[in-house]
């Protein structure tokens, strides 16, 4: 069963009744998971500046409180909360301008994430080598994602219970759909297609007094008849040209294919997980992830619904 404690404004804890309406929502390409809950309650709340829900020792959701209204109606009063997960903290700050050689995990953890009261940070492998220049105006979650996609190759996530994950391993274990034994249970309920999305071939320019020559297809998009370019000037970023490419790809790759499930259950710690649907004739074999969660609880269901991605696999060639 879940619970649900406050910190207010004054720093004290407090314990909220289990409200009528709770909805978390995840998605990968947004840093800070989502949530609204309605709270009945016959006074008004002291002013909440973080909201923490569990699951008996499993923290499903801590984050920093955005809104709080109360509410009367004729089925009595209540409190709406809407609150964002501990990213916010980061999106919310502006980061101070400087310029780094060879940044490690640890210099930007001090730097722009421990004064908010983050736990601390999980890595598996030493950063790159470079520079980074933090410029006026951009966010600390700037800061760190910038850091993770150009010195780890990785992209950053907060953990429930405030750990900053830097590290390659981050969600690798798969989650296993199926309604013929012990995995959790679902159903298909819609399969979008969306063939506009898919991008067949990128022409880059490598130097200035060439064209754009090397050339980039994407096998898969070929091959389902798709004929769709786009051009990339990669003069000067001859090494990592080949990635970017890829990383267009990749995009409309993905968001080209939805197959979202629903599951009678609460299941939101998986985001970025590989997804198995192991009794599933169609897309047993596909290679879908989680990209897209929203947990449902009220008076008349519970429900998770997920939103599977298709992501490709070594399917590009460079010409």
């Amino acid at each position: 069963m879940l619970s649900y404690s406050a910190i207010t404004a004054n720093g004290d804890t407090i314990t909220l009744s289990t409200p009528s309406s709770l909805i978390i929502q995840k998605e990968t390409d947004v840093p800070a998971d989502m949530l609204t809950a309605l709270f009945p309650t016959e006074i008004a709340l002291p002013e909440l500046q973080m909201l923490t829900v569990s699951d008996g020792d499993t923290t499903v959701f801590t984050g920093i409180v955005d809104e709080q209204d109360m509410a009367s109606a004729i089925s009595g009063s209540f409190v709406k909360v809407v609150a964002r997960s501990l990213a916010a903290l980061l999106l919310d700050n502006e980061a101070l301008p400087q310029n780094y050689i060879n940044p490690t995990i640890e210099v930007i953890f001090d730097r722009h994430i421990r004064d908010y009261g983050l736990a601390g940070f999980i890595s598996d492998k030493p950063a790159s080598e470079g520079t980074l220049s933090v410029t006026k105006g951009v966010t600390e979650w700037y800061v760190l994602n910038s850091f993770c996609k150009n010195f780890l190759n990785t992209t950053p996530r907060i953990t429930e219970n405030g750990m900053v994950d830097v590290s390659e391993s981050a969600q690798k274990n798969a989650v296993l759909f199926n309604n013929n034994g012990s995995e959790i249970q679902y159903f298909i309920s819609n399969v979008s297609i969306k063939r506009n999305k898919l991008i067949s071939q990128v022409l880059v320019r490598t130097d200035l007094k060439s064209g754009y020559t090397f050339s980039v297809f994407n096998k898969d998009a070929v091959t389902r008849g798709v004929k769709r370019k786009r051009y990339l000037n990669a003069v000067g970023d001859n090494y990592g040209m080949i990635q970017t490419a890829d990383k267009i790809m990749d995009i409309g790759n993905e968001d080209s294919f939805d197959l979202t499930i629903v599951c009678p259950c609460m299941i939101v710690n998986c985001l970025g997980s590989k997804a198995v649907l192991e009794d599933s004739t169609d897309y047993q074999n596909e290679n879908l992830y989680v990209n897209k969660i929203e947990y449902i609880l009220n008076q008349n269901q519970e429900k998770t619904t997920i939103h599977l991605v298709r992501k490709a696999e070594s399917s590009y060639v460079a010409t």
